[in-house]
């Protein structure tokens, strides 16, 4: 099976978290890099042996190599940077909040859903002890009332 390719967007949580499990996984690809700073995107392109980096989102977004776009960036920026991925064909792993409200979040599902694509919210913290607990209560809840 051939690596989707996947573009970057964010260097903080993205360079810490995101590009280590995207280079760890089956099947997928770190192609490209996107940081408002162009030098800190080259760094971290030079650090994880990316291929491309960019200040520019729409240039990450033109890549063909990029099938997916992890979005993790501060979340006032999340409804609009994924507006526009959609809008270009892309698939999104989307940092939590997706939007900043439900409005904008109903909005991307309806775009997606047209564009039929498919928008994942991370959320790498399942496995949690505590969240784990947390999960083996909801079904007793659920019961009980």
């Amino acid at each position: 099976m051939p690596n989707l390719g996947v573009g970057v967007i964010g260097t903080g949580f993205g360079k810490q978290v995101h590009i280590p499990g995207i280079q760890n996984s089956d099947g997928l690809q770190v192609v490209a890099v996107y940081d408002r700073d162009l030098d800190k995107a080259q760094k971290v392109a030079t650090e994880f042996n990316i291929p491309f980096a960019s200040d520019r989102f729409d240039a990450i977004l033109a890549q063909e190599s990029v099938q997916i776009v992890t979005i993790a960036t501060p979340p006032f920026l999340h409804f609009e940077m994924a507006k526009a991925a959609l809008r270009s064909g892309k698939h999104i792993i989307l940092e939590k909040p997706v939007t900043m409200n439900a409005q904008e979040a109903i909005e991307l599902y309806h775009l997606a859903q047209a564009q039929n694509l498919v928008v994942a919210v991370d959320f790498e913290f399942r496995y949690v002890p505590q969240w784990r607990y947390f999960r083996s209560l909801l079904p007793r809840v659920g019961k009980n009332g």
